[in-house]
């Protein structure tokens, strides 16, 4: 199973690092670095790609945020798997089966 995870946090990147630690999660700073096939990309919605990468691939995405930003807003009208940071981390391992 590919996962990709579209973050620029350091914290968030040892998060799920932590979270996911039985997964090979390839990072990527920017859409341009997203490969070609993959099964999930957690996206943080503060990243500068965020809304493309939704476009793009809206159905593999499942995204985080902080749940009063405006982000976290759009991102739910765009795509099903939206979460806030605390649900997302502690969901994390169940959600990518």
């Amino acid at each position: 199973m590919q996962v990709v995870a579209l973050v620029s946090d350091i914290f968030f990147m040892a998060k799920i690092r932590d979270e996911l630690k039985d997964k090979e999660v390839k990072f990527c700073s920017s859409l341009n670095g997203i490969p070609d096939s993959f099964d999930y990309i957690l996206v943080h919605l503060q990243h500068k790609d965020a809304f493309n990468v939704i476009e793009k691939y809206s159905d593999k995405c499942i995204c985080f945020g902080f749940h009063t930003s405006e982000e976290f807003n759009k991102a739910k009208k765009m795509c099903k798997n939206v979460y806030p940071n605390s649900v997302f981390f502690k969901r994390l391992p169940e959600l990518i089966k």
